[in-house]
């Protein structure tokens, strides 16, 4: 995981695109645009919190309302700007 300024907050990837390799942005990519395997990724990279913005991850947040939080997961807030999920210890 790439870590910044910020080495105590692990993220998966950052607006800097130029240090991250492309198979990483196709991945992120899955995740945000809710494709089949969004839930494998997350679970290959152990992400636990997912911070999703409607204009960037609205595929995600679509996929999510029409199939469910995915067991294991709570959302903690949502808002006109985007959703936050946690998944359980």
């Amino acid at each position: 995981m790439a870590r910044g300024r910020a080495p105590f907050l692990p993220v998966f990837v950052d607006s800097r695109i130029e240090l991250f390799p492309e198979e990483l942005w196709g991945e992120y990519d899955t995740i945000s645009d809710g494709r089949d395997d969004w839930l494998g990724v997350l679970d290959r990279w152990d992400v636990d919190v997912l911070l999703l913005s409607r204009n960037q991850q609205e595929g995600l947040i679509d996929v999510i309302g029409r199939d469910g939080v995915p067991p294991g997961w709570t959302v903690v807030r949502e808002d006109a700007n985007g959703v936050l999920l946690v998944r359980a210890p």
